[in-house]
């Protein structure tokens, strides 16, 4: 079956109209769908994975806290609200991370608060994302990632990690470059890309 013979495709096809259409079908095809029980399996397979291998030198499980990465809950249109969490994908990927802590052992701990770090003594922190692209995203959110957290890793007192789905090339190389806590080990993709379609075409406008 064609994605574009999809009845909830041909409708957003629609509002197209010629050629923008056109370009809107070519941005289908070049896109890789990937489904939920798809992101989950490889959730939990590459935390897991993870986990086994952060032990102290006595041969026991650390702690870890585990985070995905988020929009901004606050920006100057509702900075005087209660912060709520936005609609994106983290949402996603806090639904498969709370199926992991429930059957994870008590070093592990989602979303965590800073004093319950402290406490348990942090000795890895974990942050999954879905895609890094051009790294933007993912840089916004670290300015905004506690200045502990950043203190804590630059003494050496905890290790940042970072779980992405699928990455570019360039966008995990500016995220290398300008996050300190970071290094090309502590980066896992399960899908990398080169450059892609849209950053071949600066005419694209996207």
């Amino acid at each position: 079956m064609n994605i574009n013979d999809i009845p909830e495709v041909k409708e957003w096809l629609n509002q197209f109209e010629i050629p923008d259409v056109y370009l809107a079908e070519y941005v289908l095809g070049k896109i890789r769908y990937v489904g939920f029980e798809e992101f989950e399996l490889w959730l939990q397979n590459e935390v897991t994975d993870l986990l086994k291998s952060l032990v102290g030198s006595d041969g026991k499980p650390q702690s870890v806290a585990i985070f995905p990465v988020r929009k901004s809950l606050t920006n100057k249109y509702n900075a005087d609200k209660e912060n709520k969490a936005v609609n994106d994908s983290s949402g996603r990927i806090g639904h498969a991370l709370k199926n992991i802590e429930r059957n994870s052992p008590n070093n592990i701990e989602l979303s965590p608060r800073l004093e319950s770090m402290r406490a348990n003594r942090v000795k890895h922190i974990v942050y999954i994302d879905d895609f890094i692209g051009t790294g933007k995203r993912f840089l916004k959110f670290w300015k905004d990632v506690s200045p502990s957290i950043k203190s804590w890793s630059a003494r050496g007192w905890c290790e940042i990690w970072l779980l992405s789905f699928a990455a570019t090339e360039s966008g995990t190389r500016k995220v290398i470059t300008k996050v300190n806590a970071l290094s090309e080990n502590h980066i896992r993709v399960n899908l990398r890309l080169g450059k892609s379609f849209i950053e071949s075409n600066s005419h694209l406008s996207f």
